[in-house]
């Protein structure tokens, strides 16, 4: 169903070895290993913690992919031979995606604010 009109999502190829253009991009993109299933959402998407990534390393704590280096890409750890952990990923990735886009950027921003100034005695 990807790909459709009706899936609301938009899938695409990219070849990193195409030219050096592409593979300066892929390089830029943080892809080491082929396939690599990215997701771009409407917000900021935080696969690893601080934590984590300080006794880790960022390119190792996000899983054996590592963690993105794009804006608001994150980049899939499964095994991309099922594709029913892929789809759920997708699912999962796009409920992140539009709850972004309504709580940073939607009606609920207000709200939010709001409250989080309310929380914080007008701190932050």
């Amino acid at each position: 169903n990807a790909g459709t009109r009706s899936s609301n999502l938009v899938m695409a190829l990219f070849d990193c070895e195409k030219n050096t253009k592409a593979t300066e991009l892929c390089v830029a993109a943080g892809i080491r290993a082929y396939p690599t299933i990215m997701y771009v959402g409407s917000g900021e998407y935080h696969d690893t913690d601080l934590i984590t990534s300080g006794v880790l390393g960022k390119d190792k704590s996000a899983g054996p992919l590592g963690a993105t280096t794009l804006r608001r890409t994150v980049k899939f750890q499964g095994n991309w031979q099922y594709g029913d952990q892929i789809l759920d990923w997708v699912r999962i990735m796009g409920g992140l995606s539009s709850w972004h886009s309504v709580v940073d950027s939607g009606p609920l921003r207000g709200l939010r604010d709001g409250l989080f100034r309310f929380v914080t005695g007008g701190k932050y």
